[in-house]
């Protein structure tokens, strides 16, 4: 089960079922309208969110990138990015 996602700016445009059951919603849909912050409301750490971006930046690519994030209902999961 591999979560995919793509953003813009710091909002979800697209996210695959996988993506929603890892992070406890019930369908892409939820997820994208309630995310709408992914910095605050989904990174435990928000700089982590800003590695990511400074990485695609800089490497066009993120891999491995481990962090901590929030499910639907503020549990903290580890993901790999």
């Amino acid at each position: 089960m591999e979560g995919i996602f793509q953003t813009s700016q710091n909002r979800f445009v697209d996210v695959n079922p996988s993506m929603s059951h890892i992070l406890g919603y019930t369908t892409p849909k939820e997820l994208i309208s309630q995310i709408t912050d992914i910095e605050t409301q989904l990174f435990y750490k928000p700089n982590d969110h800003q590695a990511i971006v400074q990485l695609l930046q800089e490497h066009d690519v993120v891999i491995n990138y481990e962090c901590q994030v929030y499910q639907k209902d503020r549990k903290l999961i580890w993901v790999a990015i």
